[in-house]
């Protein structure tokens, strides 16, 4: 009998995690592989010089769309593994059921926007004239497969969260495929070009979505299996998934949005330029879903060992991070125990946190304690919020530098209170 679900309460952490992470890091590296191979077919079976450059034009933009929903999917993943982590298998029921109402919905949303949004996003990135016709046919072609796309990606959350990350690999692999095999036939068989390798994509992704929701049903007797009857949208359950997953989805499309500038920048260039530029920006993705299949693989882990309340192994993640070789001490632990249940703050939160004292030879848990409850009083509740202020007082620090170095004394600029925050500041955020 096919094992379909791992509890990531039991057993070593770093074999589980490891295991765990190694299906996720691998659909990504496939992913991007797959998409190396369209702009391999098109660039040299479509016979079109322009080609390539007008796919590459519209690259970023197809990225940020996948970034927000992907976020938004991350809090999926993270709700239900709490509630599959605590054995609350009728929430598992109604979470699943949520997901995939919303991710159709949404889908649907995404899609009916983007294309109405596709030639003014266009027009604002400077696409050049001579590719507009070619990227914005593009374009709008692959964002008719978003609601499959988003569909596929719920529904890969939920496998996730359950410790399922292998399913969704062998879906991805065989719909990769499939792509290959259709950009071919549309491109050297039907002489198309753009058109064919967007069709041969949403083709796959159609694909994919079918495959995901179709092991859904077949599992429809475990708690997140999929029943029709049962499909809609429980609010508070939304609510939760949007909570921690809107946080994720902005940090994610930050990047993105800094992609799509880049793109408009490099649209001045020469059209040869912006297929290198394609090419280039495919392999350093490599690197990006290595990463990122990490931290989605530690989030589900740290939620479905949060739902079963196994602090134990949090604590054993956080020492990890740190590289103790030691085991915690008591008040240590009460620390953890502080930031976790009291704050509730996700392990994403706390890694900030500890980056500020990794450098450091001997980690202070009361260094990292002011850090976080200082985070706590400002009512900061998530990884966004906490990153836009450390970003704000690192643009302090360099004004307060700045008027020392112009031989202005602080006072003179600041109240005697600004200049306490500022001291009080320097303690936890001077790197």
């Amino acid at each position: 009998m096919v094992k379909t679900k791992a509890r990531l309460t039991e057993g070593p952490i770093f074999f589980r995690l490891f295991m765990f992470t190694l299906p996720i890091m691998l659909s990504g590296l496939l992913q991007v592989a797959y998409n190396m191979a369209d702009s391999i077919v098109v660039g040299r079976f479509s016979g079109d010089d322009l080609a390539l450059a007008a796919t590459g034009s519209t690259a970023s933009l197809v990225t940020l769309i996948v970034n927000i929903l992907m976020g938004i999917a991350t809090g999926v993943s993270v709700v239900i593994a709490q509630h599959f982590g605590a054995r609350e298998h009728e929430r598992v029921e109604r979470a699943t059921h949520t997901a995939m109402t919303f991710a159709l919905i949404s889908g649907i949303c995404f899609a009916a926007v983007s294309i109405l949004l596709s030639a003014p996003a266009l027009e604002l990135m400077g696409t050049k004239p001579e590719l507009f016709d070619r990227a914005l046919l593009y374009f709008r072609i692959i964002c008719l497969g978003i609601p499959a796309s988003t569909v596929y990606n719920f529904g890969s959350s939920v496998l996730r969260s359950v410790g399922d990350s292998r399913t969704p690999l062998y879906i991805l692999f065989a719909s990769g495929l499939v792509n290959v095999l259709f950009n071919l036939f549309f491109v050297i068989v039907c002489g198309m070009a753009v058109d064919g390798v967007a069709v041969a994509t949403i083709i796959s992704q159609y694909l994919s979505a079918a495959a995901v929701v179709a092991v859904l049903i077949i599992r429809r007797r475990e708690s997140y299996g999929l029943k029709w009857k049962k499909l809609g949208i429980d609010i508070k359950l939304l609510a939760r998934f949007l909570r921690f997953g809107v946080p994720t989805a902005i940090s994610s499309s930050v990047f993105s949005v800094a992609n799509v500038l880049i793109t408009a920048s490099a649209n001045t260039l020469p059209t040869e330029a912006l297929s290198a530029r394609t090419i280039g920006g495919q392999v350093d993705n490599l690197v990006y879903v290595a990463m990122d299949a990490y931290t989605h693989s530690t989030m589900t882990f740290v939620a479905q060992n949060f739902g079963a309340g196994n602090l134990q192994r949090i604590k054993k993640t956080i020492s990890k991070k740190l590289g103790l070789s030691r085991k915690l001490s008591q008040y240590e632990e009460a620390y953890i125990d502080k930031w976790v249940i009291d704050y509730a703050y996700p392990l994403d939160v706390i890694e900030i946190a500890l980056k500020k004292t990794t450098s450091k030879t001997n980690p202070s848990f009361d260094y990292i304690d002011k850090i976080i409850s200082d985070w706590h009083e400002r009512k900061l509740s998530n990884q966004t919020e906490i990153t836009e202020f450390l970003n704000e007082q690192k643009q302090k620090r360099k004004e307060f530098k700045q008027q020392t170095v112009n031989n202005i004394t602080p006072i003179q600029k600041f109240t005697d209170n600004q200049t306490s925050q500022y001291d009080d500041l320097s303690k936890f955020y001077i790197n």
